[in-house]
């Protein structure tokens, strides 16, 4: 794809809210970092925490107290993305590789990367593509080395293949699946297929061209992978109990 992934800031954990801060009192911002089960529960979304970007000495105040908060929030503004791709989750519990920012200027993230040089329908049709079984797939390509909490780099998630922003009739039938569902809560990786996983296979195979059926048996397969499913996870466990007493 012609995406490019951008490093964030290291920001500090600050509570959740729900509005920015104003910049020349506290040089705060609004960032994607919650993992947490109940967050970021549908492909469409907002900022999650108010991380802080830059500490400025009580010294300093008045103009040069404003000028120094306005350029930071300038500095990492610059890299906003629409589409924000999953840094890396619990491939259990989690529910999304990928979000769409519904914030007027795009989003920020720690723990979700923004991605820049795309256009909103692009984004929003990404979103869809790595949220799908072959997304997902194709992002385990380049995970880190723990299996239950793949982590994704930037350097390594340039090489996962998205579809052609100039392929007018698949970014169309993607986005088609993106207003479908973008408000649709997403269930856990763990529960398996759903209508909404669904939706975006059959967007995918549209997409494509290929026989969504075939998409289906993967997702299957995925969902049943140990990692994946609590359930596949205990017969597994049992079996190997039994083989060790047999």
């Amino acid at each position: 794809g012609h995406g490019s992934y951008t490093p964030c800031p290291r920001q500090e954990r600050r509570e959740t809210a729900s509005t920015r801060r104003v910049p020349n009192e506290d040089v705060d911002i609004l960032v994607y970092q919650s993992k947490a089960e109940d967050a970021n529960l549908t492909m469409a979304t907002k900022p999650d925490t108010a991380a802080k970007i830059k500490n400025i000495p009580a010294s300093v105040t008045g103009a040069e107290r404003i000028a120094r908060a306005e350029k930071a929030h300038a500095r990492w503004s610059a890299m906003r993305g629409r589409l924000l791709v999953s840094a890396g989750q619990y491939i259990m519990t989690g529910r999304l590789a990928a979000v769409v920012d519904t914030t007027a200027n795009g989003g920020l993230g720690t723990r979700w990367k923004p991605t820049q040089g795309i256009d909103d329908k692009t984004a929003t049709a990404w979103a869809v593509w790595l949220n799908s079984t072959l997304g997902r797939i194709a992002m385990l390509r380049n995970r880190g080395k723990k299996l239950a909490y793949p982590v994704y780099t930037p350097s390594g998630m340039t090489t996962t293949r998205c579809p052609d922003p100039d392929e007018t009739e698949a970014i169309e039938a993607l986005n088609a699946a993106y207003e479908l569902t973008k408000n649709e809560e997403t269930p856990q990786y763990r529960d398996g297929r759903c209508a909404v996983r669904d939706t975006w296979d059959k967007a995918v195979a549209q997409a494509l061209g290929i026989n969504v059926e075939t998409i289906f048996e993967y997702a299957e397969l995925l969902a049943r992978e140990p990692a994946v499913s609590a359930t596949s996870w205990r017969r597994t466990i049992t079996e190997l109990d039994g083989d060790k007493h047999s």
